[in-house]
């Protein structure tokens, strides 16, 4: 083998492990957006920073769109528009410190917080104590006649990307009944929560219930807000779960927005 033949392997040689080790490192560099542990834990940099503005001016478009997809699940229609909308958060941040500083520590009080609320019980049955339903339709397993149970439905919004849940809204109600006649409520509650990064329980806007001991029924309506916020906050969105507790101890109730996880289709929620 001459020299020349010789020289010319040994660059060869060079380039090719000049080429694989600059894209290792580049690989290295750039997350895997694919996977939902690397796109969860980019979320967590950023909303649980001191600074999330800071943290979030460090990622990528790409980065983005996988953060807001994980944690706010938007209409993919909608995407350019949010990002966009996010981006003009963090440009204002940097230009208006000391309003973020205020807006930023709003934020952490009021995101993933669970609130409770009730309205006092009408006069308890001394029977009231029989083990619980959850949501949709009953018939009562046994007599009619009297009983006790609990009825107890919830509206939620889950993550398209991990399924996880970003906001629950539950309501309940515990009512008892003889000879076709409501003897007690003992309790109609709300539960609010939002453990999703960037959400928060806004506010109730109804929490009521009629008819009751005497009647034949009793129903109830629970309504409350919740919003997104990033830098800044997006509009509202309204959950509702509406019952229906009857003295023959059938209940019923209907939640939106009601969310269910497919395969192929993604998250699709009643509206």
């Amino acid at each position: 083998m001459n020299w020349r033949l010789k020289l010319t392997i040994l660059l060869l040689l060079a380039v090719t492990t000049s080429i694989i080790f600059a894209g290792g490192v580049l690989a290295q560099g750039d997350p895997d957006l694919t996977d939902l542990a690397v796109v969860e834990a980019l979320a967590e940099k950023v909303f649980l920073a001191d600074d999330r503005a800071v943290e979030a001016a460090k990622l990528s478009d790409a980065e983005l769109t996988a953060v807001l997809k994980y944690t706010l699940s938007p209409d993919p229609a909608e995407m350019a528009e949010i990002l966009q909308w996010v981006k003009s958060g963090i440009d204002w941040a940097k230009a208006n410190p000391s309003e973020w500083t205020q807006k930023k520590a709003e934020l952490k009080v009021a995101e993933r917080r669970t609130f409770e609320f009730g309205i006092g019980s009408d006069s308890v049955s001394p029977d009231a104590a029989s083990s619980p339903s959850v949501g949709g339709s009953s018939a009562p397993s046994s007599s009619s006649a009297s009983g006790c149970d609990t009825n107890t439905a919830a509206a939620n919004h889950i993550s398209s990307l991990a399924g996880d849940t970003m906001w629950h809204y539950e309501s309940s109600t515990r009512w008892c009944w003889q000879n076709r006649r409501i003897t007690s409520v003992p309790f109609f509650r709300v539960r609010a929560t939002a453990p999703g990064l960037g959400w928060q329980f806004v506010r109730n806007v109804i929490n009521e219930k009629h008819g009751g001991v005497g009647h034949f029924s009793v129903t109830d309506s629970a309504i409350g807000k919740f919003k997104y916020c990033f830098i800044w906050c997006r509009s509202e969105v309204t959950a509702s779960v509406f019952k229906y507790q009857h003295a023959d101890g059938t209940h019923t109730a209907i939640a939106t927005p009601t969310c269910v996880i497919h395969r192929r289709a993604g998250v699709i929620c009643s509206r």
